[in-house]
């Protein structure tokens, strides 16, 4: 089974999340302008919470754990940020039309973690904001990229500008997961110890470069910390869904 697409916007202040609520990319450096123009933030009351990635001018695709039973005026989108909290030339800002979540999500155990959110105007797109396809992963590729906002370790202080990270290892033994915890068939579990998404990462895309351009494989899930050696992430595997985010969210933009 293969293929699918992505988008996102917004406007007005975010909140720093306080330290003590955790981390996100750790081990990370920092993204530049426009290098991930379909990476969109969730905020929950003007504060960042998850990431997204942009499925097509009106839907974003993002984690169910992400929105699962908050409510819809109080979620926002921004869209070509890459410094929370700082007016940027090419940001939107979108309300929240409706919320997408997966019929089967299991919140306990977050099986089926994922979800859309509808915009309640269409994306304006450019070299700022994109969408971007979704595909099974590429298995002759061992690494793919994560992008997030938030504190970069468990401890330090908290970034509001975008991180990056390189994954390695897109099979990794998933031993630390309990059979309840991990299904092959609908999650991808990555990382080899050296760097790692954590909490608020929630929803960012993980992102192969291929010959043939940039897919998304992934939606970040859950992990056990942000405390090195970085135990491996699961990711909600995007290809497996292609019957359900087709009738939710139709079909991406011809042109990716």
């Amino acid at each position: 089974m293969k293929r699918m697409f992505l988008v996102i916007t917004l406007i007005g202040s975010f909140q720093a999340v306080p330290a003590d609520e955790g981390g996100r990319i750790v081990n990370g450096a920092e993204a530049a302008r426009g290098e991930f123009p379909w990476l969109v933030s969730i905020s929950e009351n003007g504060r960042h919470v998850c990431g997204g990635f942009i499925y097509n001018d009106r839907f974003i695709v993002t984690a169910a754990s992400c929105v699962h039973q908050k409510a819809i005026t109080s979620l926002r989108v921004k869209v070509s940020g890459l410094v929370l909290g700082t007016p940027e030339p090419d940001e939107q800002n979108i309300d929240v039309l409706s919320v997408h979540v997966h019929p089967s999500y299991d919140p306990v155990f977050k099986l089926h973690d994922l979800a859309f959110v509808k915009l309640n105007r269409p994306i304006v797109f450019g070299d700022a904001a994109k969408a971007i396809r979704y595909e099974e992963p590429d298995e002759s590729i061992h690494t793919a990229t994560i992008a997030g906002w938030g504190l970069i370790s468990e401890t330090d202080g908290q970034t509001q500008r975008l991180q990056k990270t390189t994954i390695f290892n897109l099979a990794a033994n998933c031993n630390v997961y309990g059979s309840n915890e991990y299904s092959v068939n609908h999650m991808i579990c990555a990382g080899d110890g050296t760097t790692s998404p954590c909490n608020y990462d929630q929803g960012s895309p993980l992102v192969q470069a291929t010959p043939y351009g940039n897919i998304v494989i992934g939606i970040m899930s859950k992990n056990k910390g942000c405390v090195s050696p970085y135990p491996p992430t699961i990711y909600t595997r995007l290809a497996t869904y292609y019957p359900w985010i087709m009738q939710t969210a139709g079909q991406q933009p011809a042109n990716l």
